[in-house]
């Protein structure tokens, strides 16, 4: 059968990666030029640190991947992929990468992202130069909105896929097997499309054994019993609260998240 997709695909990489950026319109006219970034520039401060995310997504017939990469203003790079139990389109596996680089940098506090992408189609539906036709497009415009919201601001830019290999190269490895790509990238599995609302059922929470440490350490509540106040203090030094959430400290293991029963 034709594929005549495929192939408009390949020229318009060809043209994007071979295109001297130094060209401008007036030295060749007929150029096919990167497009600019859009920013936020309203809210955007030089002076707050930036981080910087690449990402990626990719559906083929071995499967459903994204790779991103998040490097953070001193130049450390966190890597990280994810493979779909579920069958997406490009454009959808797009977003799911966006998606996750967000939910990620958003997790690690950072206040500004530069977002670099080589889809054109992701790009401009968030800066509005393109609309969202079907219902799939919509809803995954509108989580990306809800997470940019959490940034003081942001910039997005579209770049040449040969300047996005890193983020590329894991979105194929994560379609393609389900372990850990080598020793230090997490792999997650995502058993469902991001857009999919989740049942949320209301929990009654009372005091259980965390809430005299978590009182403690955000408030300095302690016990009127001198007794009960002593042990609270020795016991709460092995606990730590990051984000409103409780966390027991290890000497050689991560974190580990204080859970109640449910």
């Amino acid at each position: 059968m034709p594929r005549p997709v495929e192939k408009g695909q390949a020229i318009a990489d060809f043209i994007s990666e071979l295109t001297p950026p130094a060209l401008s319109e007036t030295s060749c006219p007929n150029a096919i030029l990167t497009p600019p970034e859009k920013m936020d520039g309203e809210r955007f401060d030089n002076s707050v640190p930036l981080w910087i995310l690449h990402m990626d997504g990719l559906a083929n017939q071995q499967g459903c991947g994204a790779g991103l990469v998040l490097t953070t203003p001193d130049g450390g790079k966190v890597k990280y992929a994810l493979r779909f139990n579920f069958r997406t389109s490009n454009n959808e596996a797009e977003y799911e990468a966006l998606l996750a680089g967000l939910q990620l940098a958003n997790s690690m506090s950072a206040k500004q992202i530069s977002i670099h992408s080589d889809s054109q189609l992701i790009v401009n539906q968030i800066t509005a130069d393109f609309a969202a036709k079907d219902a799939s497009m919509s809803a995954y415009l509108s989580a990306a909105h809800q997470l940019l919201e959490k940034f003081q601001a942001y910039k997005i830019r579209q770049i040449p896929r040969s300047e996005n290999s890193h983020a590329d190269a894991l979105s194929r490895l994560a379609s393609a097997i389900n372990d850990k790509i080598g020793r230090k990238v997490p792999v997650e599995i995502l058993s469902q499309p991001s857009t999919t609302a989740a049942e949320v059922c209301t929990v009654r929470y009372e005091d259980t054994w965390m809430s005299p440490i978590y009182a403690f350490l955000t408030n300095g509540i302690l016990p009127t019993d001198k007794s009960q106040a002593r042990k609270l203090r020795y016991r709460s030094a092995r606990y730590t609260v990051i984000n409103d959430v409780l966390y027991k400290r290890g000497y050689t293991t991560p974190y580990l998240k204080c859970l109640i029963k449910e």
